[in-house]
């Protein structure tokens, strides 16, 4: 099913560590069928900000609901609710995968199966009108075509949204609006990405903007990442 009128709301949603603030607190909303971005400057929290709307970050003060959800209580549900298509350095693409076997394998990290899976991917690029060769590895493609790549098989199952981690990183100014034209189209079939950027980067069209301050500290933040997929974490910290 997909969450169609159901806003995500964040009010004073903080999360800190003993080496200092990572982010908040912060008061947001994300109406519903519509685009996210979330700005700051490297180290603003912005990678943690999306593990956070999306069940994956542990150690949160605050409120944060998706509907009649409670992200903080309900973390779980949060899960299964919103989806990943990219946290740098997290979660990636893997390099040696053939496009097939990229796809194949969401599918089954996502519990739809191989076969629904590949009936959703081939759906999602004839409505984005770009089709990937199958064969073609995924370190072969370009950085465009890796990031629609990994936007598009975030949505082979419904989720009320799907967060992608700096989006302009390695794109041009005309290849990030194509990209944010693909998830506009994306976006009438239901899906609503919420991305991460610099504060200089384009904006999706109608873009929910989240501006978070400069970090207060440089010391390097011992995060708690929880509930990542076993191939990117194997174990909880």
């Amino acid at each position: 099913m997909t969450h169609e009128g159901q806003a995500l709301v964040a009010q004073g949603l903080e999360l800190t560590t003993p080496h200092g603030r990572v982010f908040g607190p912060v008061d947001w909303v994300l109406p519903p069928r519509t685009h996210g971005a979330v700005l700051g400057v490297q180290g603003s929290g912005r990678s943690a900000f999306l593990l956070a709307i999306t069940g994956r970050m542990r150690g949160l003060t605050g409120t944060l609901r998706v509907g009649d959800l409670d992200g903080l209580r309900q973390p779980r549900l949060l899960r299964h609710r919103s989806a990943v298509a990219r946290i740098t350095d997290l979660v990636e693409l893997e390099p040696d995968l053939t496009v097939a076997e990229a796809a194949d394998e969401h599918a089954l990290a996502d519990g739809i199966g191989v076969r629904r899976g590949r009936e959703s991917f081939m759906a999602l690029q004839e409505a984005i009108d770009h089709h990937f060769a199958p064969s073609a590895r995924v370190d072969t493609l370009s950085a465009y075509e890796r990031t629609l790549l990994a936007a598009l098989l975030a949505c082979q199952r419904p989720a009320h949204h799907i967060v992608l981690d700096d989006v302009d990183d390695a794109l041009t100014v005309p290849q990030l609006q194509e990209l944010y034209r693909a998830m506009d189209l994306l976006g009438a079939l239901g899906h609503s990405f919420v991305v991460s950027a610099l504060e200089s980067s384009a904006l999706p069209r109608g873009a929910a903007v989240l501006h978070l301050p400069p970090p207060q500290t440089r010391e390097a933040l011992s995060l708690s990442f929880g509930h990542l997929r076993p191939r990117v974490i194997t174990q909880e910290s």
